[in-house]
């Protein structure tokens, strides 16, 4: 479980602006329950009415103003849970965009210090896998490349060498600059 990430909150302000677009159309799309049940109640009342204005006095049973309060207040419980759970769902949700891409920041970080670079993977289940697959590939042709660039400097060094054996003395130190430049380079790119 040495991959298994147990903060949720990583970047705040995209992770709770994207909950809170999330929780805006959820709060929106649910406003539509309580104006059709509050019509349905408006309905069954105009027919419970008309039913009962055929019945003897007094059969009076149900009240519809508290069936109506009634109903309303289950329905906004419901919209405040089902907002709750939007809520955590878009917490969760983000979290499988927003892991990845501070993973790779401190990925992309650590090699522009020089550190100890190993291959970039992310969660099962987090988004943009085939971005740390093109990021493992790129750095590997990268890799590829400055081995090939650190021998051919390498050869350059030799000759460089065999060429201050015949070179005047007030030129060497241009050599030497040279090869001191070379070492220079190759050291700074073997770390990675």
């Amino acid at each position: 479980m040495a991959n298994n990430r147990r903060i949720y909150i990583i970047n705040p302000e995209f992770q709770y602006r994207f909950c809170l677009i999330l929780c805006g159309i959820a709060f929106v799309i649910s406003l539509i329950y309580p104006l059709v049940v509050f019509d349905i109640i408006n309905m069954l009342q105009a027919d419970y009415e008309r039913v009962l204005s055929q019945l003897p006095a007094g059969a009076s049973i149900i009240d519809f103003q508290e069936v109506q309060k009634g109903a309303m207040f289950l329905l906004f419980m419901i919209i405040i849970a089902v907002l709750c759970l939007t809520f955590v769902a878009g917490i969760i949700i983000s979290h499988k965009i927003a892991g990845p891409m501070y993973k790779m920041t401190m990925f992309l970080q650590k090699i522009r210090e020089g550190g100890v670079i190993h291959e970039l993977t992310f969660r099962d289940g987090d988004q943009f896998e085939e971005v740390a697959e093109e990021l493992n590939e790129t750095l590997e042709y990268l890799t590829s490349r400055d081995e090939d660039e650190l021998e051919y400097l390498t050869e350059v060094a030799t000759y460089i060498e065999n060429i201050a054996l015949v070179v005047p003395e007030d030129k060497k130190p241009v050599l030497e600059e040279i090869q001191r430049k070379i070492e220079d380079f190759k050291r700074l790119h073997q770390t990675y």
